[in-house]
Protein backbone atom coordinates (compact mmCIF):
# COMPACT_ATOMS: atom_id res chain seq x y z
CA UNK A 1 0.00 0.00 0.00
CA UNK A 2 2.79 2.45 0.56
CA UNK A 3 4.26 1.65 -2.28
CA UNK A 4 1.40 2.00 -4.09
CA UNK A 5 1.01 5.78 -2.44
CA UNK A 6 4.89 6.91 -3.78
CA UNK A 7 4.02 5.65 -7.23
CA UNK A 8 0.89 7.73 -7.26
CA UNK A 9 2.62 11.05 -5.84
CA UNK A 10 5.91 10.09 -8.21
CA UNK A 11 3.52 10.13 -11.34
CA UNK A 12 1.62 13.26 -9.77
CA UNK A 13 4.71 15.36 -8.97
CA UNK A 14 6.43 14.09 -12.74
CA UNK A 15 2.78 15.56 -14.25
CA UNK A 16 2.97 18.56 -12.52
CA UNK A 17 7.09 19.06 -13.43
CA UNK A 18 5.47 18.75 -16.93
CA UNK A 19 2.93 21.29 -17.02
CA UNK A 20 4.99 23.17 -14.89
CA UNK A 21 7.45 23.27 -18.08
CA UNK A 22 4.76 24.35 -20.60
CA UNK A 23 3.62 27.11 -18.27
CA UNK A 24 7.33 28.20 -18.46
CA UNK A 25 7.25 27.85 -22.19
CA UNK A 26 4.76 29.95 -22.63
CA UNK A 27 5.35 32.99 -20.32
CA UNK A 28 9.44 32.48 -22.30
CA UNK A 29 7.37 33.15 -26.27
CA UNK A 30 5.08 35.45 -24.48
CA UNK A 31 7.74 37.47 -22.92
CA UNK A 32 10.19 37.20 -26.34
CA UNK A 33 7.13 38.30 -28.51
CA UNK A 34 6.57 41.32 -26.70
CA UNK A 35 10.09 42.43 -26.61
CA UNK A 36 10.06 41.73 -30.34
CA UNK A 37 6.78 43.96 -30.83
CA UNK A 38 8.31 46.68 -28.86
CA UNK A 39 11.51 46.53 -31.20
CA UNK A 40 9.64 47.03 -34.07
CA UNK A 41 7.75 49.51 -32.88
CA UNK A 42 11.10 51.09 -31.71
CA UNK A 43 12.47 51.03 -35.46
CA UNK A 44 9.42 51.76 -36.96
CA UNK A 45 9.15 55.14 -34.79
CA UNK A 46 12.50 55.72 -35.87
CA UNK A 47 11.87 55.15 -39.43
CA UNK A 48 8.94 58.00 -39.20
CA UNK A 49 10.55 60.72 -38.04
CA UNK A 50 13.18 59.77 -40.61
CA UNK A 51 10.98 59.78 -43.25
CA UNK A 52 9.70 63.48 -45.41
CA UNK A 53 6.17 63.93 -44.86
CA UNK A 54 5.67 63.33 -48.67
CA UNK A 55 6.71 59.35 -48.18
CA UNK A 56 4.47 58.96 -45.34
CA UNK A 57 2.20 57.26 -46.95
CA UNK A 58 4.03 54.86 -48.40
CA UNK A 59 6.06 54.25 -44.95
CA UNK A 60 2.50 53.68 -43.41
CA UNK A 61 2.18 51.24 -45.59
CA UNK A 62 4.91 49.40 -45.42
CA UNK A 63 4.24 49.81 -41.91
CA UNK A 64 1.26 47.98 -41.97
CA UNK A 65 2.20 45.23 -43.92
CA UNK A 66 5.25 44.65 -41.82
CA UNK A 67 2.69 44.75 -38.21
CA UNK A 68 0.87 41.94 -39.70
CA UNK A 69 3.28 39.76 -40.91
CA UNK A 70 4.50 39.97 -37.56
CA UNK A 71 1.01 39.56 -36.07
CA UNK A 72 0.91 36.43 -38.43
CA UNK A 73 4.51 35.36 -36.92
CA UNK A 74 3.09 35.44 -33.22
CA UNK A 75 -0.08 33.98 -33.62
CA UNK A 76 1.53 31.14 -35.53
CA UNK A 77 3.68 30.55 -32.97
CA UNK A 78 1.04 30.45 -30.34
CA UNK A 79 -0.62 28.06 -31.95
CA UNK A 80 2.18 26.26 -33.04
CA UNK A 81 2.71 26.16 -29.25
CA UNK A 82 -0.04 24.99 -28.51
CA UNK A 83 -0.39 22.41 -31.05
CA UNK A 84 2.69 20.82 -29.32
CA UNK A 85 1.19 21.26 -25.52
CA UNK A 86 -1.58 18.97 -27.17
CA UNK A 87 0.12 16.46 -28.72
CA UNK A 88 2.71 16.36 -25.84
CA UNK A 89 0.40 15.63 -23.28
CA UNK A 90 -0.20 12.20 -23.17
CA UNK A 91 3.51 12.14 -24.54
CA UNK A 92 4.96 14.14 -21.54
CA UNK A 93 2.33 12.62 -18.75
CA UNK A 94 4.00 8.81 -20.30
CA UNK A 95 7.84 10.11 -20.60
CA UNK A 96 8.10 12.33 -17.63
CA UNK A 97 8.46 8.55 -15.91
CA UNK A 98 11.72 8.51 -17.60
CA UNK A 99 13.27 11.35 -16.28
CA UNK A 100 13.78 15.29 -17.68
CA UNK A 101 13.55 14.54 -21.92
CA UNK A 102 11.65 17.20 -22.35
CA UNK A 103 14.50 19.73 -22.38
CA UNK A 104 15.01 19.12 -26.03
CA UNK A 105 11.76 20.89 -27.28
CA UNK A 106 12.38 24.39 -25.79
CA UNK A 107 15.34 23.82 -28.16
CA UNK A 108 13.33 22.66 -31.30
CA UNK A 109 11.17 25.79 -30.13
CA UNK A 110 13.51 28.49 -30.69
CA UNK A 111 14.77 26.96 -33.83
CA UNK A 112 11.48 27.34 -35.01
CA UNK A 113 10.90 31.16 -33.70
CA UNK A 114 14.61 32.04 -35.52
CA UNK A 115 12.81 30.72 -38.53
CA UNK A 116 9.87 32.58 -38.33
CA UNK A 117 12.23 35.57 -37.82
CA UNK A 118 14.18 34.83 -40.48
CA UNK A 119 11.37 34.45 -43.12
CA UNK A 120 9.73 37.34 -41.48
CA UNK A 121 13.05 39.46 -42.16
CA UNK A 122 13.71 38.12 -45.90
CA UNK A 123 9.78 39.22 -46.46
CA UNK A 124 11.02 42.92 -44.67
CA UNK A 125 14.10 43.41 -47.12
CA UNK A 126 12.12 42.74 -50.36
CA UNK A 127 10.33 46.04 -49.56
CA UNK A 128 13.18 47.61 -48.37
CA UNK A 129 13.02 47.72 -44.51
CA UNK A 130 15.20 46.27 -42.19
CA UNK A 131 13.90 43.69 -39.98
CA UNK A 132 12.60 44.07 -36.19
CA UNK A 133 15.65 42.69 -34.65
CA UNK A 134 17.92 44.88 -37.12
CA UNK A 135 16.11 47.84 -35.38
CA UNK A 136 16.90 46.71 -32.24
CA UNK A 137 20.76 47.52 -32.75
CA UNK A 138 20.33 50.86 -34.29
CA UNK A 139 21.47 53.40 -31.46
CA UNK A 140 19.31 56.60 -31.13
CA UNK A 141 21.02 59.59 -31.32
CA UNK A 142 20.99 62.30 -28.82
CA UNK A 143 21.01 65.63 -29.84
Amino acid sequence: MRLLCTAIGLCAAQLAWAQADDIARSALLQRQQQSDAFTLQLQQSQQRLAVPAAQQKDLELQQMIQRRQFDATVTQQQSDLRNQQSIAGPETQRSAAWGPSLSVAPQQMQRERDSEINRARISGNETGSPSPREGSQNVIPVE
